[in-house]
């Protein structure tokens, strides 16, 4: 009968009626939605015989064809190595690339194309300032920041989030805390904090925890319980130390 026979080209809305034996090497795009690119997605057939051109097997998540799937390594951060001997070597890293999805579904983390303020980390995850957002890897993979998969977030991956204040926020430095992370701005202070065990994309929020000046050149100093930050005018230095810093109520304010 009619329905015995269907027509594939290079796109889907029924995952179910793929073919288990086409051509190895073949990609499509996963239609759920019309008006909605976010829950697309893409899958490529790979055969079972990895060196067959064509034949039975199974289809995986890719990535959109045409698209940049890499971090440029000569623009990100670089190591430095030890080889033995006392000796050293500079070079480059081996960022990990985007394996699945397009710039809708697995975007780009957003320190691309703008300058890194400030790398650290913090529960096992690499993290860099960017502007006005703080970038977390996925945990545990410390070289890669995409997605696991486009068709769902897990918790394990990355964390991009961008904070808001009342004036422009550039943000230049954090400490870890045992209650979150401190993102320090030109004028305020910022704690990114979970509510639950795991920090991941979906539990991550960002909160204003103070409104002090800082010096964006002097990173802040954790003191054991405590931070201290230094604010420049032209005659004068202040130094400021951060008490009982909580997820829950305000710090206080030591102006020593």
């Amino acid at each position: 009968g009619a329905d015995a026979m269907t027509l594939i080209t290079n796109k889907t809305s029924n995952t179910s009626r793929l073919p288990l034996h086409t051509k190895n090497g073949y990609v499509l795009q996963v239609v759920n939605s019309e008006e909605i690119v976010i829950d697309d997605m893409y899958l490529e057939f790979k055969t079972d015989d990895e060196n067959a051109t064509q034949g039975i097997g199974q289809w995986f998540e890719t990535t959109k064809p045409g698209i940049s799937d890499e971090l440029d390594p000569a623009t990100m951060p670089h190591v430095l190595v030890s080889t033995g001997n006392g000796n050293f070597e500079y070079k480059q890293y081996d960022w990990k690339k985007r394996l699945v999805g397009d710039d809708d579904t697995n975007p780009k983390p957003s320190f691309v194309g703008f300058p890194i303020e400030h790398m650290f980390f913090y529960r096992n995850r690499m993290g860099f300032i960017s502007g006005q957002n703080v970038i977390l890897s996925k945990a545990g993979d410390l070289n890669n920041f995409w997605n696991t998969t486009a068709q769902a977030a897990t918790d394990d991956d990355p964390i991009d989030i961008s904070v808001g204040g009342k004036k422009p926020i550039f943000l230049h430095y954090v400490q870890p805390t045992s209650v979150g992370l401190v993102l320090y701005s030109t004028y305020e202070q910022f704690l990114l904090t979970t509510d639950s065990d795991i920090l991941s994309p979906r539990s991550a929020k960002v909160n204003t925890m103070s409104n002090y000046e800082c010096d964006p050149k002097v990173e802040a100093v954790s003191l054991g319980i405590s931070h201290a930050f230094i604010s420049k005018t032209p005659l004068y230095t202040r130094l400021f130390e951060l008490l009982e810093i909580s997820a829950d109520s305000p710090p206080l304010m030591a102006d020593i």
